[in-house]
């Protein structure tokens, strides 16, 4: 529900690019997947990609709160 509402309230009326409501669902299967998946593996280094898509994320919220 929480993704739903973000794309609704701030990327679909443009205060957030689409890319970052995309990062989020993005973020929120893989997290799901290797909570619940029987057999999921997350490399070093797709961690690392999603370190860096939050931190981006986080960057793009903040701007968008200050305006």
């Amino acid at each position: 529900g929480v993704i739903s509402l973000f794309n609704l309230h701030f990327v679909k009326t443009g205060i957030v690019n689409k890319e970052y409501g995309k990062l989020l669902a993005e973020a929120k299967n893989i997290r799901e997947e290797s909570d619940y998946g029987d057999f999921a593996i997350v490399s070093r280094e797709d961690a690392k990609i999603q370190i860096e898509h939050a931190e981006r994320f986080i960057k793009e919220v903040e701007n968008a709160i200050g305006e």
